[in-house]
């Protein structure tokens, strides 16, 4: 990484975690989790480390995340309390690539779009892994979720006078 005003950032944010000891490119990836993230939900600093994808598997994709209603969802769970609470979902999926190199590579690029549209595939023909697979099972958990809940909107619509 070249930018003296990005190492900065990177350094400061590596002492406020305590990640000192890693490597500049996962070092580089929690801190663009981080940022991106905290642009979603500015009232709480999400733990980098709980989105990280990276790894053999990952389809480009170095981290991701599902927000509902602005909170992340890691579980089942998570999305329940929303619909149980809020009666509502508003759903955003985060995916991110981020690479220490001061010049785009089409064929990283390339890798990262087929990933994040085989994560949305029914069948996706490449395989995903760990994190990414959990996060697969759960976006299929909300969309089920979802078309139950529209449902239960338009039945109160044609009920209610």
């Amino acid at each position: 990484m070249k930018d003296i005003v990005l190492q900065g950032f990177v350094k400061d944010f590596a002492e406020e975690k305590g990640l000192t000891g890693l490597e500049e490119s996962s070092l580089f990836e929690a801190f663009a989790v981080s940022s991106v993230l905290r642009k979603f939900h500015q009232s709480e600093t999400p733990d980098s480390e709980d989105f990280l994808t990276g790894g053999s598997g990952d389809a480009g994709i170095d981290a991701a995340a599902i927000l509902v209603n602005g909170h992340p969802a890691r579980t089942q769970a998570d999305v329940d309390f929303f619909i149980d609470k809020l009666r509502r979902l508003e759903v955003e999926f985060v995916f991110i690539q981020a690479k220490t190199s001061a010049a785009f590579n089409a064929a990283s690029i390339g890798t990262f779009v087929h990933g994040v549209n085989q994560f949305f595939a029914p069948t996706p023909n490449i395989p995903f892994r760990g994190e990414l697979e959990r996060l697969r099972t759960l976006k299929n958990y909300v969309y089920q979720r979802g078309i139950t809940m529209q449902r239960r909107a338009v039945q109160r619509s044609i009920l209610s006078p």
